[in-house]
């Protein structure tokens, strides 16, 4: 019997980038169901900040800042996110922050969330190196 090994490969961001603009439609369907357990299972935990590496364009950071958490996002794809601010725009009662600059908002969510260092992500400066990050929250 020959048998193929399959290897996980990860997306770079250009497969992302050509891909944004159809992003939500192709993953709607799943959006609602997926989002309604997700928020379930962390309310049942009592979570109050969530940390969304692939956040993509948004939607499930949109539906967890409508739900009451506060979330930080990052996708390593540029066209994403630039999808996710234009939505955030959109909505009165989010905004963003950006973490490149010292901001000690940025830098306690991420540290909140559990982490000192994730990969390059240095808590000090707030930001990956080379992904791209941004935190959205919902206005108090």
């Amino acid at each position: 019997m020959n048998m193929k090994t399959l290897k996980h490969t990860t997306a770079k961001a250009s497969y992302y980038n050509t891909r944004a603009e159809c992003y939500d439609e192709f993953n709607e369907n799943n959006s609602r169901a997926i989002n309604a357990l997700l928020e379930k299972i962390l309310k049942e935990h009592q979570v109050a900040t969530v940390l969304d590496l692939t956040c993509g364009t948004g939607s499930q950071v949109f539906w967890l800042i409508e739900a009451g958490f506060e979330v930080v996002s990052s996708d390593i794809s540029l066209n994403m996110l630039k999808i996710a601010k234009q939505k955030a725009k959109l909505k009165a009662d989010t905004f963003f922050i950006d973490p490149y600059e010292n901001n000690p908002r940025a830098i306690r969510v991420y540290n909140k969330a559990g982490f000192t260092k994730v990969g390059q992500y240095q808590a000090t400066q707030g930001a990956f190196i080379g992904h791209n990050s941004d935190l959205m929250v919902k206005k108090l």
